[in-house]
């Protein structure tokens, strides 16, 4: 289905993957901003024992920090994997580099949350069909 000169699936697929991970990210990061520090636990009551009315939101600081964090690296992934496959669709010549490019990212966005973990996958095939459609256009020449 790719051809060796213009690497259509591979585009596509890291622009979905990438799509679904911004999608992702920015869902956590609004959740983030709606709920504070809380994050998840305030959206679904938190079974936390008596202790939790004395603690608060204190028990949980680092994690809402955490959570901005990685979804910021989920953003910046996405951002990157769309790029990645609007680069393939342009410049086909460069589809190795951008291939491991799309496939670094890929794993890198897992720590955010991988675009509903679908996200991830897809750029990771989008990933390897644009490297081994580099390799295939690079053995040819």
């Amino acid at each position: 289905m790719s051809d060796n000169k213009n690497p259509v699936m591979a585009a596509t697929l890291s622009i979905t993957g990438g799509a679904l991970i911004l999608i992702n990210s920015i869902f956590s990061i609004i959740l983030f901003m709606i709920y504070g520090n809380l994050g998840w636990f305030t959206a679904w009551s938190c079974p936390c024992g008596m202790m939790w009315r004395w603690g608060g939101s204190m028990m949980l600081w680092p994690f809402g920090g955490m959570m901005i964090f990685t979804s910021i690296i989920a953003v910046v992934s996405g951002i990157i994997l769309i790029t990645g496959g609007l680069m393939i669709r342009a410049n086909p010549r460069d589809t190795s580099l951008w291939g491991v490019i799309i496939l670094i990212f890929s794993i890198i966005s897992f720590l955010g949350g991988g675009g509903f973990i679908a996200g991830s996958l897809i750029g990771l095939v989008g990933g390897i069909i644009a490297i081994t459609t580099g390799q295939s256009a690079k053995n040819s020449n």
